[in-house]
């Protein structure tokens, strides 16, 4: 008997030392797994980085051929920084607008509040009500003012930005137009009649976004008279 418990525990060993070669031999298969997996990572950032790098060097050679410097940002990054800009003032706006009108539904809910028996109690309370209105009127008024100095300044930033946009049309197609005329031999005249054509749009167009101002100012005049 004690023979065969030495030879089952000589056994139960031998397994045992099976066991752990096994899981040891699991363990380097997942050590190499991961060892892969961290090579193939590091591959892909590499490959990104190349891409990225490609991608700078397109853009450092659009700009070198455009004569544009290379720091500069490109017109959709510039765009999409605008729009944004756009976005969260427009958000803002909203925000304000929807605020006003729950303070307006919340005033009403207080007129109808301050009925009570005794009539000092009720008119004092009348009239608190109505100083509270007018500060809360007046903040309104402050606000709406403000969003309306916002909207103004988009509309001028956005004429801005096409004008900007149109002269650097007009200054692409005189540049073209002047090669042309430097072989034809027809340079300064053209030149000439061109640049007193521009003179004469950004007159008009000041004169024009002048009165619209004016028209603007006006309109605003009259709502805070009414």
């Amino acid at each position: 008997e004690r023979r065969r418990d030495r030879v089952r525990g000589r056994e139960r060993d031998r397994q045992t030392q099976r066991e752990r070669e096994r899981m040891r031999g699991r363990d380097k298969v997942r050590e190499r797994e991961r060892g892969r997996d961290t090579v193939r990572g590091r591959e892909r950032e590499r490959q990104t980085e190349i891409e990225r790098e490609r991608e700078r060097e397109r853009e450092r050679e659009t700009d070198r051929q455009t004569d544009r410097p290379a720091d500069r940002q490109t017109d959709s990054q510039i765009e999409r920084k605008r729009s944004e800009g756009r976005r969260r003032r427009r958000r803002g706006r909203w925000r304000r607008r929807r605020r006003r009108r729950r303070r307006r539904r919340g005033r009403r809910g207080r007129r109808r509040t301050t009925t009570t028996t005794r009539r000092g109690k009720k008119e004092y309370e009348e009239e608190e009500v109505e100083e509270e209105d007018e500060e809360e009127e007046q903040e309104e008024e402050e606000e709406e003012e403000e969003d309306e100095e916002e909207e103004e300044n988009e509309a001028e930033e956005d004429e801005a930005e096409e004008d900007e946009a149109e002269e650097d049309e007009a200054e692409g197609d005189e540049a073209e137009e002047e090669e042309e005329q430097q072989q034809q031999g027809e340079k300064k005249n053209t030149r000439r009649k061109k640049k007193k054509k521009k003179k004469k749009k950004k007159k008009k167009r000041k004169k024009e976004d002048e009165e619209e101002d004016r028209n603007s100012m006006l309109v605003m005049a009259m709502m805070m008279a009414v």
